[in-house]
């Protein structure tokens, strides 16, 4: 019976050396591509801010503020190791492009909604709701 659990804690000890290797070998491959999502991504995004005209938008100019509408994250490509703070969801930057003037429009563009038009003005069909969750008191429709 010794002979057994002998060969036993030998196969477990082998199993954690393997299993160290491995773990150590597949970090090392992700973080090999850092630098590509380095150079892939915005250096400080999160921390810039937009400029919120009256204008239209185009999509190059809205495109490195896209955000994903149901968690409020950066849109990225691909499957990399961006920065912590990438990833992170967005909500100050929300925050200010709602306090500026004439920021409805790019707040549409920038979660993808689409715009209802009515004869009076543009809204977007969920902007009202984000306006009362995230907007300060004194700029609540």
């Amino acid at each position: 019976m010794s002979t057994l659990s002998g060969f036993f804690n030998f196969n477990c000890m082998y199993f954690y050396i393997i299993m160290q290797k491995l773990a150590h070998l597949l970090s090392s491959f992700v973080e090999s591509f850092r630098a590509t999502a380095q150079m892939v991504s915005i250096i400080g995004h999160s921390r810039m801010l937009p400029v919120v005209e009256h204008s239209g938008y185009a999509d190059h100019l809205i495109n490195p503020w896209k955000l994903d509408p149901s968690t409020l994250k950066f849109s990225l490509k691909g499957n990399l190791p961006y920065d912590r703070e990438l990833l992170e969801p967005q909500t100050g930057l929300l925050r200010y492009v709602l306090e500026q003037p004439y920021s409805r429009d790019m707040v549409c563009s920038m979660l993808g909604l689409q715009k209802q038009v009515s004869k009076s003005e543009h809204t977007c069909r969920y902007c009202k709701n984000i306006v009362t969750n995230l907007a300060p008191q004194h700029l609540r429709i």
